[in-house]
């Protein structure tokens, strides 16, 4: 018997429980929800983070995932979105493919077994300018997973904004300098 199967029926457990709890309909279990969780409090992001935010839980993601291992640095997203974002119109697209394919994913790559992220003999935390340099690179492959998933949102990153603005200018210093430090602290954290 299922849980569903139960529900025509008024007299089953959960039919009548259902019908005691709720027999109101869904409004006095709300409003009692709401007033013992009441807040006057909205939190925001803090001033030049915006929507950044998936950008950092996308970072913690892949610093969480090469805890566990490291036999592939890059994922498959960021790869796939380095290759649109080399294709960009303009001189901002090659500029973008130079960073990502040389410099970019050969530090990202050298970074993590340098760090022995997933060597469990290590302590899991490492020094915090380690930690930090770590963050920014895994911000910058996180934009370029956001080239995969919607180039649209891609257009609006920082790091499409700053390769369009001055492609001759745009090297991996610079791409390592564009993350908040609100996010990059977010991400060491």
């Amino acid at each position: 018997m299922s849980l569903t199967s139960g529900l025509h029926c008024p007299r089953t457990p959960l039919r009548r429980f259902l019908d005691r709890e709720l027999g109101t309909g869904p409004k006095p279990l709300r409003e009692s929800f709401r007033a013992q969780h009441a807040t006057d409090q909205v939190l925001l992001p803090p001033p030049g983070v915006g929507t950044e935010v998936g950008t950092v839980g996308t970072a913690v993601d892949q610093r969480l995932r090469l805890a566990f291992t490291t036999a592939s640095p890059l994922d498959s997203a960021t790869l796939i979105g380095m290759a649109p974002a080399g294709h960009w119109p303009g001189p901002a697209g090659p500029a973008m493919r130079t960073v990502a394919h040389q410099p970019a994913a050969a530090r990202l790559t050298e970074t993590v077994h340098r760090l022995q992220l997933d060597n469990r003999s290590m302590p899991c935390d490492r020094t915090h300018e380690e930690e930090e340099d770590f963050a920014r690179l895994l911000i910058a492959a996180a934009w370029y997973q956001v080239c995969a998933r919607t180039p649209i949102g891609f257009a609006f990153t920082p790091l499409a904004d700053t390769a369009r603005e001055d492609p001759d200018a745009f090297t991996l210093d610079r791409l390592l300098s564009l993350p908040d430090p609100y996010m990059v602290a977010d991400v060491a954290a």
